[in-house]
């Protein structure tokens, strides 16, 4: 049998949603046309595998933008795939499914978001760089402020004094 020189008819829809996923057991990136390839057997397998880490608790792979699990899934008309989110909760700009505007996303991305492993590292390293200087006095971790004026409040990543200054690291 003689190989096309061609390569095969991308297997994957046109513009995917999620264009870049990570890879969980390497932390590294692929471009969603990749993952998926031009072979319909081999992606069956991986999407049977795919939606098997999901279920185990250990995905695959994740959204490169919001790390929500995503999955394999075809479209009826033109037989394509894409990845979709295995939560739809509008931490990321990637619409899978649903029908919320770009401000219901960004609002409730922000709204609810938790501060990740490295955002709690680097507040940390912050703090102790700031008392191994030391320079600084009254430093603390998510101290709230209030206004002197109207009551209003902030609660910065960190706060230190340097003499008469108070500075907020955010």
């Amino acid at each position: 049998m003689l190989e096309s020189q061609f390569p095969s008819p991308s297997l994957t829809v046109r513009r995917p949603q999620v264009q870049v996923v990570l890879e969980s057991t390497t932390g590294l990136e692929r471009h969603v046309e990749d993952v998926i390839g031009t072979e319909f057997d081999k992606l069956m397998e991986l999407r049977l595998a795919v939606k098997t880490s999901i279920k185990q608790g250990e995905p695959r792979y994740l959204c490169a933008e919001c790390f929500t699990p995503v999955y394999l899934c075809r479209r009826r008309v033109t037989q394509h795939f894409f990845f979709r989110h295995t939560v739809e909760d509008g931490r990321c700009t990637a619409i899978t499914r649903g029908q919320l505007s770009q401000d219901e996303i960004k609002a409730r991305k922000y709204n609810g978001a938790k501060e990740s492993l490295l955002h709690r590292q680097i507040k940390q390293w912050l703090e102790e760089s700031l008392r191994a200087s030391g320079r600084f006095l009254d430093i603390a971790q998510e101290e709230r402020w209030t206004g002197r004026v109207k009551g209003e409040w902030r609660k910065p990543d960190v706060t230190a004094t340097l003499g008469e200054l108070k500075i907020a690291f955010e």
